[in-house]
């Protein structure tokens, strides 16, 4: 086992071998909390070492995006169907928020999503569904359901083939969220 750090001085990665699995390479993400590393439960796998390390050196974290409910559409028309950083929502609090309910913006900003009137959004690249994607994917699929959403289902694209996939095995969800980035 070997262990990789981030630029981010409070994420590392182990890599462990495993010589049966398809991917021979595994980095398990792990974060320092207060001076203790905790593994989470965020995995990739690699046929190379060195696609490993690769990895690990260019990693960096998604950053925190934030949009408004459709309560705030009739209040604040002006800045709905965007989403925002944290530092963006800054400049809204500046230019827009009444000071005198909300003295500084922390005291805003939580009420915001304690209240469900902002909401975190996780930004993750899409994955493109290539036929050799899709090839791939098959792999770790059960035979027999990947066999029953094709015959219920071709001719079909790759998404709604996932999505039929996915009602037979929902377990699968995370597998391809974890292996390949794809959330349905």
């Amino acid at each position: 086992m070997y262990t990789f750090k981030t630029l981010n001085e409070n994420i590392a990665f182990s890599a462990v071998y495993c010589d049966c699995c398809k991917h021979k390479w595994t980095a398990i993400k792990y974060i320092n909390k207060n001076g203790k590393w905790i593994e989470t439960d965020f995995y990739k796998r690699f046929d190379t070492l060195d696609e490993l390390k690769e990895f690990v050196e260019n990693y960096k974290e998604a950053e925190n995006r934030y949009y408004f409910s459709e309560d705030n559409r009739e209040s604040l028309p002006e800045i709905m169907d965007r989403s925002f950083t944290e530092n963006q929502l800054k400049e809204v609090y500046r230019d827009i928020i009444d000071k005198t309910e909300y003295h500084d913006f922390h005291e805003w900003f939580s009420d915001m999503l304690k209240s469900g009137l902002i909401l975190h959004k996780e930004e993750r690249k899409t994955t493109k569904l290539t036929n050799e994607l899709m090839d791939t994917i098959a792999t770790y699929m059960d035979d027999e359901k990947r066999k029953q959403v094709h015959f219920e289902l071709a001719p079909c694209s790759q998404e709604e083939f996932l999505k039929r996939y996915l009602e037979l095995d929902p377990d699968f969800a995370k597998l391809l969220y974890n292996e390949f980035g794809i959330e349905i």
